[in-house]
């Protein structure tokens, strides 16, 4: 799914947000596999969606499941294999892009 179809996905919520605008929305437990294709795309078009409306989120899980966490390489396995370098993922530079521009600048 690219942006565009999670925004029609997401047409529900975007309803229910205008009739009730004083409610806050939050998005737990979104997360992508590892090894999925184009993963860090994905995670950036929903934080990207998130963030045009307004929406509280979360990311799931870290360090729960290898397969999710954004510490561990895109390769595929069964087993835990970390990210080899020092440097991050890709969908973890996505994730810090966005938990930066939600970073309170005053702590």
């Amino acid at each position: 799914w690219d942006k565009k179809r999670l925004e029609q996905e997401l047409q529900p919520v975007l309803a229910f947000q205008k009739r009730n605008p004083d409610a806050r929305l939050y998005c737990g437990e979104f997360s992508v596999v590892r090894w999925a294709p184009n993963a860090d795309r994905y995670l950036r078009d929903n934080l990207e969606i998130f963030e045009k409306y307004g929406w509280d989120w979360s990311y799931h899980a870290f360090r729960e499941f290898h397969g999710w966490s954004p510490e561990y390489d895109e390769t595929f396995s069964d087993g835990q294999r970390p990210n080899k370098s020092d440097s991050l993922t890709k969908r973890g530079e996505v994730l810090k892009e966005f938990l930066i521009k939600n970073t309170d600048p005053s702590k």
